[in-house]
């Protein structure tokens, strides 16, 4: 029942290598960017990085996940993203990634 989906739009690379929004006839233009999220599954994390934080969205299925249980996955994610903002270098395996 779960899937594991990794979409990466390489919109900031495409940028930076003189592909978008230029003026030639063989380049690509962007004139906007909508994005509607809909899915079956009953838990979806999405994350969406930009230069300066990190967005991350649970949405989930109120009849097959209780609101605390999901609170406190919520906890215990902060306590790891925290964990590694404090030492990157560190493997999974050394965190103690579980709330209080």
């Amino acid at each position: 029942d779960h899937i594991m989906v990794f979409e990466n739009y390489a919109v900031k690379e495409l940028k930076s290598d003189g592909v978008l929004n230029s003026q030639g006839e063989e380049r690509l233009f962007i004139e906007s960017v909508e994005v509607f999220e809909r899915s079956n599954y009953h838990f979806n994390i999405l994350v969406n990085p930009s230069a300066d934080s990190l967005n991350i969205n649970i949405k989930y299925n109120l009849n097959v996940y209780d609101e605390l249980s999901l609170k406190q996955l919520m906890r215990h994610f902060d306590k790891l993203i925290n964990e590694f903002a404090q030492n990157a270098n560190q493997s999974l395996g050394t965190i103690d990634y579980l709330s209080e």
